[in-house]
């Protein structure tokens, strides 16, 4: 997590309303009773696009979202602000400015406010040139050649991993949270900190997996919360812990307006109270 600050998580929608071009919202208590934990209530929000909540305990105002997307019908994209010449930005923003449909936090990030903490290149820009030897998940995506899968998440335990991601244009690196066995990576912790926490993760069918969960508790929980709920989660990376955590789904249908399985709450905070992050992964629909 950038610096290990703490607050609360911002999970924001945008939603168009008529004679109003853009208004934020918060998904916050109202999640139904069938979205519990232990149940999947996957929501379409386009093809190849779709939403489940779970809440921890009826009438608890803590949330763990998904965002499931398939990599045939959306791509991924790095967008880093020392690649970009900009300032960070909210996740808010990067949507808005370069036209993603959803965004997460690419990586934590060094002191620097633009540095990534693990190995990240995109394309001919490497923002950190340097192999986190205390990382263990790689997210690789954009391939040399047409056979390959057209995102993996390549395991360090996994044999001639260097060569795996040396064969794809963008490649970022992070904390490994559950392993290609499907095995929580995380010790249980020594002592009592807790985090709202922002993971990706790829399912069993290789669709990928934007988690966000704004209930603090320790990395090690968190992964076994993962792994317990109905997800088929094959593998996941932590990407950021604290203020900084978010997912932000920026494009919804028209129809999803006024929908009673979800309460949406205008932001009260203000756009400019948005944390401004320098790297982020969104997704933008392939144009057929």
């Amino acid at each position: 997590m950038a610096y290990c600050r703490t607050h609360w998580i911002r999970m924001a929608f945008m939603i168009p309303l008529p004679r109003i071009a853009v208004l934020a919202f918060f998904l916050f208590l109202a999640v139904p009773e069938a979205l519990q934990a232990g149940d999947a209530d996957w929501i379409a929000l386009d093809e190849g696009l779709s939403l489940a909540v779970f809440r921890e305990t009826p009438g608890s105002p803590y949330v763990l979202s998904v965002l499931r997307i398939d990599p045939a019908r959306y791509e991924l994209e790095l967008l880093s602000a020392a690649e970009r010449g900009r300032n960070p930005m909210s996740l808010r923003d990067w949507c808005g400015t370069f036209q993603l449909a959803a965004a997460i936090n690419a990586s934590m990030y060094l002191e620097d406010g633009r540095k990534s903490t693990g190995y990240m290149r995109n394309f001919d820009h490497v923002n950190n040139p340097r192999v986190n030897a205390s990382f263990g998940a790689f997210l690789v995506f954009h391939p040399e050649r047409p056979d390959l899968p057209a995102v993996q998440m390549v395991d360090r335990e996994q044999e001639g991993w260097e060569g795996l991601i040396g064969r794809y244009r963008t490649v970022v690196q992070n904390y490994r949270l559950i392993t290609l066995g499907g095995r929580n990576a995380w010790s249980p912790p020594s002592d009592d900190r807790k985090f709202q926490t922002a993971a990706i993760g790829m399912d069993a069918d290789g669709r990928i997996l934007f988690i966000l969960s704004r209930e603090p508790r320790s990395v090690h929980d968190f992964a076994n919360r993962l792994l317990a709920l109905p997800l088929a989660i094959r593998n996941a990376m932590y990407v950021e812990g604290g203020q900084d955590a978010g997912l932000f789904i920026a494009r919804f249908p028209p129809e999803m307006r006024g929908r009673e399985d979800l309460s949406l709450f205008e932001d009260r905070l203000g756009k400019d109270a948005t944390p401004s992050v320098p790297n982020v992964i969104g997704i933008r629909k392939i144009l057929r």
